[in-house]
């Protein structure tokens, strides 16, 4: 992701480079000289714009992504489990 398409994200998720930097627990400076971003930067604004969507703050994404994982294992568990 080049440095427009990221300000454009943001842009469409109402954020401004000083939230993303906040919520990411990177510098301001940083995240605001990207020519090109890092690769973990479009999955973190995916998962911005699906709690958005869902109407749910960060905490409950996280909680809720943290459940999702938790029955991802269980179900691979369950799959090892031999009769």
């Amino acid at each position: 992701m080049d440095d427009k398409e990221f300000r454009k994200k943001l842009r469409e998720l109402n954020l401004t480079i000083t939230k993303f930097s906040k919520i990411c627990g990177i510098g301001y400076s940083t995240a605001k000289d990207w020519k090109v971003t890092p690769n973990w930067v479009p999955f973190v604004l995916n998962y911005m714009q699906i709690t958005q969507n869902l109407n749910i703050s960060h905490e409950a994404g996280e909680q809720l992504i943290n459940q999702l994982k938790a029955l991802n294992d269980i179900k691979k568990i369950m799959a090892d489990i031999k009769p």
